[in-house]
Formats: C-alpha cells, structure tokens, sequence
C-alpha cells in the first residue's frame, strides 16, 4: 500500500507538478508518515539511479561517437573526471555531502514556499550559479565577481518586488516555477563542461538526470519542508561518491 502510495506521489508531481492532493503534506496525528518517507526517499533514489544510469550512457556513447567522427574532445568525459576528482579530497567530499547541498536548497529550492524572502533568497543564489557559469569563467578577477553579484542581487530585488506585487499570480504558476527552478539546478550541474554546438545532443541526455533529481529533491521540499529536501540531497551525494570511491 505504501510503496504504491509512494510510486504514485512521486511520479504524478514529476509529470504535473502542479497537482492538489500531492503537493499538501500528510501528517497522522501531527506527525508526518516517516514510513512513507523513508520508501519515497528510497524510491527518488533508485529512480535516479537508473535515469542517470539509462541516459548518462547514452550521452557518453554519443560523445565519443561524435567526437572520433569530427576529431574533438569528449566533453561529456569531463564531468566524469570531475565527480571522479571529488570522490579522491577530503576536503571536496565534505563540501559535496554536507554543504553544497544545503547552498543548493536554499537557492533551487527555498522559494518554492512561495513568499517575497524566499524568492529573493533563492532567486539571488539561482542567479550566482547560473550567470557564474558565463560571466566568471576559468579566471575569474575582481571585476568579474562584483559585477556577478551585483547583477544577481538587481535581479533577486526585481523578483522580490514581483512577487510582492502580485503573490496570488506566483502560486496560480507554482508547476511552472517548480520546473523552472529544477531545470536552472540542472544546467547548473553541467557548469564543468564546456560546450561544443555539435555535442548538443549528448548534453541533452547528460541534463535529464539532473533534471530528474531536482524534480524529486523539489517533491520533498513542497510535501514535508526544507529540512528533507537537504537531507535526502546529502544521501544522494554520499551514495553517488561513495560508489565513485569504490570503482
């Protein structure tokens, strides 16, 4: 019963993120169903496990096969080597596990309570990841960062502003904000590779797992709060480098 229950809400938010009945918690005598969570936790996790195994191949054998044709790098390789390169410091383990995630959920996923704070928070970190992949680049200057923040801060200001102004049109859009949020999460996490017009196709199939863990990372924030959302990103880092680490 539960594991159905978990299998429908998981997937009827992915495919319509605006649905009623799923995007209001459920709690039993004041307290959330912890069973449910726990095989909803381990659901996404599977679930992404095989997105990103299904679709990470595929990009991987297009790369290559593009890039022996047209005599180019395989780009797509250098996200690999980037996790890769994470799963052997420390010092990269400890940011991926337990404080990038909490950076990452303050900024795709915070605003998704929809108030004019959250908003501002969420949109001024989007904002950092996102231009942060154009405008830093691989020698990032003084010059650079100021103009990076101080445009993301205009830009969160304008969306405070918007949403104060009319609330009531925010939520009316809420499954259009949550797709939008997880697909700025998605090209984030493909800001180490750089790109090639031919290997736009592999790129495509290399975001959708991306795309996917932010959809289910984006499920728990609505349905039981922030705190969840963090944690079950932390677990997803920890397993995916601790499987890194085992190869």
């Amino acid at each position: 019963m539960l594991l159905r229950q978990a299998w429908n809400n998981l997937l009827r938010f992915i495919f319509n993120p605006s649905s009623g009945p799923v995007m209001k918690p459920q709690r039993t005598c004041g307290h959330y169903n912890y069973k449910l969570i726990c095989i909803e936790a381990i659901m996404a996790i599977l679930l992404g496990m095989i997105v990103n195994a299904c679709f990470s191949s595929v990009a991987n054998l297009m790369a290559t096969t593009i890039a022996e044709v047209l005599g180019t790098t395989n780009n797509i390789d250098q996200l690999n080597k980037v996790e890769e390169s994470i799963a052997k410091s420390w010092e990269l383990i400890i940011f991926a596990v337990l404080i990038g995630p909490i950076i990452e959920e303050f900024g795709f996923r915070f605003s998704l309570k929809i108030t004019p704070v959250t908003v501002f928070v969420s949109v001024f970190i989007m904002s950092i990841y996102t231009l942060g992949l154009f405008m830093l680049g691989k020698n990032p200057n003084f010059l650079s960062i100021a103009i990076l923040i101080s445009s993301s801060i205009a830009i969160a200001t304008m969306m405070f502003l918007a949403t104060r102004h009319n609330l009531k049109g925010f939520y009316r859009h809420k499954g259009a904000w949550v797709v939008f949020c997880s697909f700025l999460f998605a090209l984030a996490h493909l800001g180490n590779i750089d790109f090639q017009p031919m290997m736009i196709i592999p790129y495509i199939f290399q975001f959708f797992p991306f795309l996917f863990l932010g959809m289910c990372l984006a499920y728990f924030r609505i349905r039981y709060g922030l705190v969840y959302s963090i944690a079950l990103h932390m677990l997803n880092n920890f397993i995916a480098i601790s499987s890194l680490s085992l190869q």
